[in-house]
């Protein structure tokens, strides 16, 4: 009995499915010999697509990359503004919800350490274009700290922002305590760094940290 035809939602099921194999066949590859040595050939065997399954979806390797590297910071930032909205619906304190904010962001780095790795040691020496989405990435997390920031100083006249120019110093300095921490395959201290980075940003908005000179 022949198999009935697929339905659009179906077939973009599958599609969506082949292109997420290549995916973590990216990853997976990057993980077991670097992102310079990883060949098609390798992604589309990690990932169990052909070749032709890979470009079917990206032009070539460096395409694939920015992919995965799009995709995995997207769903951190998605995890980050979910414990955000919670926080503030819970009514904490500004403070916490600073703090709360910045572990959600170490706790989903953490909680994909090997894709973690890949990205952050590679994305600088795979194109100016994986640079950029670096810096886009970065921007994106200090965009959620910076709102929280500006809704609590609209009704408190002691605080105010933080400088524009320290949130990214922040979440570049987590990312080379994350960087330390995976090289050296020491487990993660969550408590220590979300701590720094929220004093340094708490610092800031009641105006006792100054903003490095330009």
């Amino acid at each position: 009995m022949a198999r009935p035809p697929m339905t659009d939602a179906q077939r973009a099921a599958a599609v969506e499915r082949r292109r997420s194999a290549v995916l973590v066949g990216l990853a997976t590859s990057i993980n077991a010999k670097g992102y310079a040595a990883t060949t098609i050939a390798d992604i589309a065997s990690a990932g169990g697509v052909s070749k032709s399954a890979v470009y079917d979806h990206f032009h070539d390797k460096e395409a694939v990359f920015l992919a995965l590297y799009a995709a995995a910071t997207g769903r951190v930032i998605e995890v980050v503004r979910e414990r955000q909205a919670e926080a503030r619906a819970a009514g904490l304190p500004w403070e916490q919800q600073v703090g709360v904010t910045l572990r959600a962001y170490l706790q989903a780095m953490e909680a994909g350490k090997d894709l973690t790795r890949c990205l952050l040691v590679e994305a600088p020496a795979v194109s100016p274009a994986a640079r950029r989405l670096r810096r886009s990435a970065i921007d994106d997390y200090g965009a959620v700290l910076l709102g929280i920031a500006a809704e609590i100083a609209e009704g408190d006249p002691e605080l105010s922002v933080p400088d524009a120019t320290l949130v990214p110093l922040v979440i570049g300095g987590l990312q080379e305590l994350i960087l330390q921490a995976l090289e050296q395959d020491d487990p993660w201290d969550l408590d220590a760094m979300t701590a720094l980075g929220a004093a340094l940003l708490i610092s800031s908005a009641r105006g006792r940290l100054d903003a490095p000179p330009a």
